[in-house]
C-alpha cells in the first residue's frame, strides 16, 4: 500500500499443513510497541479478536477470504499493489472494496481509492484468492435489477436461483445477510437501519453484484 511517500506491506503465505489459527513460527503480529500512522496488516482468518498480522500463514489448499486492515488518514488516497511467487498460472487474487462493491484483480493491476472515514481496522478491504474469474459480469448480463421498493425493504427482480444477500455500511459493517431462493422476483425486508448509504452486494452461481442502496 502506497500514499505519496508512504509505504507499507503485509505478506501472506501459502504452506502445507498450516490453519487459519495462529501458527508460531509462521503468523507474526505487526509490532506493537509503535504508534502506526499508515499501515496495511492482514487480521487472522480464524481468530474473531482481531489479530493484527504483518505475516500470516494458511494452508496451500486454503480459499478462505482475508480480511485486509488499514491504518490512514481521512481523505488520504492509497494505491494497493501485489508481488507474487510460485501460485501458478490459473490464481489470481483479487481485492475487493466493499465501499465501492469494487473487485480488482490486483494480480494485473493496481487499485487506487480513498479513504474516506478515519481507518483504524477491518471490514472495507478482503483478499480473494481464486482459480476462477471473480467477476461481476455474468450477473449484470441477466439484467437482474436492484432497488428500494420501501424504506426497509429490498426487491430483487431477475434471480431464478438461489442467492445469498448481504448488506454493507460504508465502513463496511455487514448489517444483514440472507439466503434465499427465487423464480424471478424477491422481496427482502430489512431490519431497523439508521437513514444512509449502504452496499448491497448479492451472489449467485453466475457471480456477485453489488449496489449502493439510499435509505432516506
Amino acid at each position: 500500500m502506497e500514499s505519496d511517500n508512504a509505504k507499507s506491506a503485509t505478506k501472506v503465505f501459502y504452506v502445507a499443513g498450516k490453519t487459519t489459527g495462529f501458527d508460531n513460527g509462521y503468523d507474526s503480529r505487526i509490532f506493537g510497541g509503535a504508534t502506526h500512522n499508515f499501515t496495511v496488516y492482514t487480521e487472522l482468518v480464524g481468530d474473531q479478536e482481531g489479530t493484527k498480522l504483518a505475516i500470516q500463514t494458511l494452508d496451500k489448499d486454503d480459499t478462505s477470504i482475508i480480511p485486509v486492515g488499514v491504518i490512514a488518514n481521512v481523505g488520504k488516497e492509497i494505491t494497493f499493489s501485489l508481488e507474487s511467487e510460485n501460485l501458478g498460472d490459473n490464481v489470481s487474487i483479487y481485492l475487493e472494496d466493499k465501499l465501492t462493491g469494487a473487485f480488482i484483480n490486483v494480480s494485473e493491476t493496481t487499485y487506487q481509492t480513498t479513504i474516506t472515514e478515519e481507518a483504524e481496522g477491518v471490514g472495507r478491504f478482503y483478499i480473494h484468492n481464486t482459480s476462477a474469474s471473480l467477476s461481476t459480469e455474468n450477473l449484470n448480463a441477466n439484467n437482474i435489477s436492484i432497488y428500494k421498493s420501501s424504506f426497509n425493504e429490498i426487491t430483487i427482480n431477475g434471480v431464478t436461483t438461489k442467492a445469498t444477500f448481504k448488506m454493507f455500511s460504508v465502513t463496511g459493517k455487514e448489517v444483514m445477510h440472507t439466503r434465499f431462493a427465487s423464480h424471478g422476483k424477491k422481496e427482502i425486508t430489512l431490519p431497523s437501519l439508521a437513514k444512509g448509504v449502504y452496499i448491497v452486494q448479492l451472489t449467485t452461481e453466475a457471480g456477485t453484484i453489488n449496489k449502493k442502496i439510499i435509505l432516506e
